[in-house]
């Protein structure tokens, strides 16, 4: 039997290592090589879980936007409750939130959707970043709460009513704000409003001569709830009217605004009424002579039709009546002018049952305004989609008309 050294040996040891190297090298390079297909991991845990098959033809991705990424990897093809998120997927719960965050809006007491949240479509691009968000910081939010739903407008005005006896119309100039914000209960939102007006700067010839203006303040405050992309919303506010003419009056009365918006928020169709509330007594007089009058509102049952503009903006027209059976009939429009400006007309004309003549002449009723309105918070043309913005107008001589009785004979 032939002998075999022991160099012989080392030597085939050593060629055997080798092509055991070699063979190696070729099989991570054509990725044959049993490592690679562990399913383990190999040196460096993986920041994501492995694909639960070793099925090399699977790819693995990451999907784009969906609510199942979080930073997990899946293989593709994805699993059938990530691939359609919006209907599968669980609603996020609302977070339970302080008594601050309840004031802005944000909590969770009747809240079924963001209360900050806007219209996804036909959304103009300079008004999705307007918005606080819910997790906007405290400090951050309560920079800009004031301004957000912030309106100041400024413009010219005429108006006529019964105590101006058929032989005066009113002329002058008018100035205010309204501010709108969330409530914190049931989605509602809360309103407050102020406006001046003077008039008759060279005087009247109502009653009698004078030279003195007329100076009107008004006041505005209610509650409401805005539809968010369709359905009904409703508003109601109580105004107070100081007037200074002939004597002083404090008139006070009801509004309340219901609507309904249609389908992609473009058209609404509505009623909106002003009740009367309190009324004022005092004596006038008129050479020498002494009448008891009394001043009141005007009850005003009216139903309106309003389209909203592509560009922003929008228009309403309104047919009714008064509660003596006149007719009612104006409309208002509104157009956004620059970024934060916006031209806002209204008139309002009570038609008096009585027809024409002397009787018609001292009952009609009428009032025109011209503003021009700064938002403060945002642009003008996306007052739309904010859905804490006030729901009624502050009052004027358009939504708060008045009626006069006074008694043929003087009081002794």
């Amino acid at each position: 039997m032939a002998r075999i050294s022991p160099l012989s040996v080392g030597v085939w040891i050593a060629t055997a290592v080798l092509l055991g190297w070699a063979a190696e090298g070729r099989a991570r390079l054509s990725g044959t090589s049993a490592d690679v297909f562990s399913c383990g991991p190999i040196g460096e845990t993986p920041p994501f879980a492995p694909a639960p098959k070793c099925d090399r033809s699977e790819r693995i991705v990451e999907p784009e936007g969906g609510d199942c990424s979080q930073g997990t990897i899946w293989v593709d093809p994805l699993p059938d409750d990530c691939r359609y998120p919006a209907k599968q997927m669980p609603s996020a719960i609302e977070p339970e939130r302080g008594f601050l965050d309840r004031l802005r809006g944000h909590g969770p007491i009747g809240m079924e959707q963001d209360p900050l949240a806007v219209p996804k479509t036909g959304l103009p691009h300079e008004c999705d970043e307007i918005d606080v968000g819910p997790d906007t910081p405290w400090d951050e939010s309560l920079k800009r709460w004031w301004t957000r739903d912030l309106a100041v407008f400024g413009g010219i005005h005429g108006f006529k009513g019964p105590f101006d006896q058929g032989r005066n119309g009113n002329f002058g100039f008018h100035e205010g704000f309204n501010f709108g914000a969330p409530l914190g209960i049931f989605d509602w939102g809360w309103q407050i409003g102020a406006a001046a007006a003077q008039s008759n700067f060279s005087g009247d010839n109502a009653v009698d001569a004078r030279s003195a203006n007329r100076n009107q303040f008004f006041v505005t405050g209610g509650i409401f709830k805005r539809a968010r992309d369709w359905g009904f919303q409703w508003g109601v506010t109580y105004d107070w009217l100081h007037d200074a003419y002939y004597a002083n009056a404090d008139l006070r009365q009801i509004r309340s605004d219901t609507s309904f918006l249609f389908p992609g928020g473009k058209r609404e169709i509505g009623y909106f009424g002003a009740y009367g509330t309190g009324g004022t007594n005092f004596v006038l007089i008129n050479r020498d002579l002494k009448y008891l009058v009394y001043m009141e509102p005007t009850d005003i049952f009216a139903f309106y039709y309003r389209r909203y503009f592509e560009s922003g903006g929008d228009g309403r027209i309104w047919l009714g009546w008064s509660g003596r059976g006149d007719g009612v009939v104006g409309g208002e429009i509104r157009v956004p002018m620059g970024k934060s400006w916006e031209l806002e007309n209204r008139f309002n004309y009570l038609i008096p049952r009585q027809g024409n003549g002397t009787g018609a002449v001292t009952q009609e009723s009428w009032g025109v305004t011209i503003d021009l309105v700064w938002y403060v918070g945002h642009p003008a043309r996306c007052e739309r989609y904010h859905p804490y913005r006030p729901m009624l107008n502050v009052a004027d001589n358009t939504l708060f008309m008045t009626d006069t009785f006074v008694p043929p004979n003087p009081i002794p």
